[in-house]
């Protein structure tokens, strides 16, 4: 058995068996040609494992295999088999939340699949790099070899959260001009300059951080500074700030469907506030229209030309106000025809006294010119009989 695993490929050394005390168990020790992490090893332990049942037929020993190597490769299998759930959990339930949130099918759908795209580009930037030795010279990296197994994981959960907090700055902009205007096309443009600058700002920030990590010496720090440093950069700068928007003006309207049945079962997040500034100006609209129509009951009386009784009366300070105003026959009709139409007192207060004014200016106007007119037919009477006397 021992030349059997000597004789094996990728074998470098193997110590001979050290027997138990009992003589039950012996333990080999089993070097490989190259380090833990190459793809050699990894078939290795595989072809040790595959030998358990040759080595019970052959010589009636069962064997198994440990060692740090065989823990590493085992944690990778159950992360890789792992990783397709994970994802679809999280991909599912961003789906959901968005659509909750924005209250379209598109909007989401384009989300995760973004990320998706985002979430395939850095991993096949990673593997053409660490793997395949693209530009390792530029970036330090000696010895190529396969992808760490908790790669996938760690750039999945951060990657996610970045490109879904991009997603948000920007979308939520766009749907809170969107719901003011109508204009799919004008909300773009709204978001995009407004929200903009900060996703870049963030991205860069993030980009940073994480490519200071590539020039590290360790294999495994400076690949997970490579992935994200190059995932943050696509998704902002590729996805967000260029495939979403433009596919939401291609779909145009389309972006912000919901089915009726679905709007109707789903509950409301407001994420902004915007609903409660709504709420907050109708609240404030009806307390000032409230207060309009308890100052139009109580801050002015209006009478009627001739009337005797006008007096003054306390408004609801208990103050007294001297906006108590007679009116013509005139501006009384006016008065009646609009009072029911206004639920504003100074406007109406105003506009009363500024028509009754024009009125009363009009009319001293024609009296005047009344006059002027008949002290001018009076003068002509005047010439007339003079002319008479001087022809008699």
């Amino acid at each position: 058995m021992y030349k059997d695993i000597k004789d094996k490929k990728n074998v470098d050394i193997v110590t001979p068996p050290q027997m138990s005390k009992d003589n039950d168990y012996a333990l080999m020790v089993v070097i490989p040609k190259q380090g833990p992490n190459a793809e050699s090893t990894n078939d290795l332990v595989h072809n040790l494992r595959d030998y358990h049942k040759d080595a019970q037929d052959k010589y009636g020993f069962k064997t198994e295999i440990s060692g740090q190597s065989v823990i590493n490769i085992d944690m990778s299998k159950k992360l890789n088999e792992a990783i397709p759930l994970f994802a679809t959990v999280i991909v599912v339930l961003a789906f959901f939340l968005l659509m909750i949130v924005f209250r379209s099918i598109l909007i989401p759908l384009k989300a995760v699949l973004g990320f998706v795209l985002s979430l395939m580009a850095t991993l096949g930037f990673t593997t053409f790099v660490m793997q395949d030795g693209f530009m390792k010279g530029l970036f330090g990296i000696e010895t190529t070899g396969p992808m760490l197994a908790f790669l996938p994981v760690i750039t999945i959960g951060i990657l996610f959260g970045l490109a879904m907090d991009y997603e948000v700055f920007l979308m939520s902009r766009i749907h809170e001009e969107y719901s003011k205007t109508g204009d799919n096309d004008y909300s773009i443009k709204v978001g995009l300059k407004e929200s903009g600058p900060v996703i870049v700002a963030a991205a860069l920030i993030m980009f940073s951080v994480f490519f200071a990590f590539v020039f590290q010496e360790d294999v495994m720090i400076k690949s997970m500074g490579m992935a994200l440093a190059f995932g943050v950069l696509f998704d902002a700068f590729v996805v967000r700030m260029m495939l979403i928007p433009a596919l939401t003006k291609l779909f145009g309207k389309g972006s912000w469907y919901l089915p009726a049945w679905l709007n109707r079962i789903i509950p409301r997040v407001d994420i902004e506030g915007h609903a409660l500034e709504k709420y907050k100006t109708v609240e404030s609209q009806e307390s000032e229209a409230k207060d309009s129509k308890e100052t139009y009951d109580t801050t002015f009386k209006v009478y009627p030309q001739g009337a005797t009784n006008v007096s003054k009366h306390q408004d609801v300070h208990g103050q007294d106000d001297a906006r108590s105003i007679v009116l013509d026959d005139k501006t009384m009709a006016l008065y009646q025809e609009v009072k029911q139409q206004t639920t504003n007192p100074l406007f109406l207060y105003d506009a009363l006294m500024d028509y009754q004014n024009k009125h009363q200016l009009n009319s001293k106007q024609q009296a005047t010119n009344i006059e002027q007119l008949n002290k001018n037919i009076e003068k002509l009477n005047q010439l007339l009989e003079k002319n008479l006397r001087n022809k008699s």
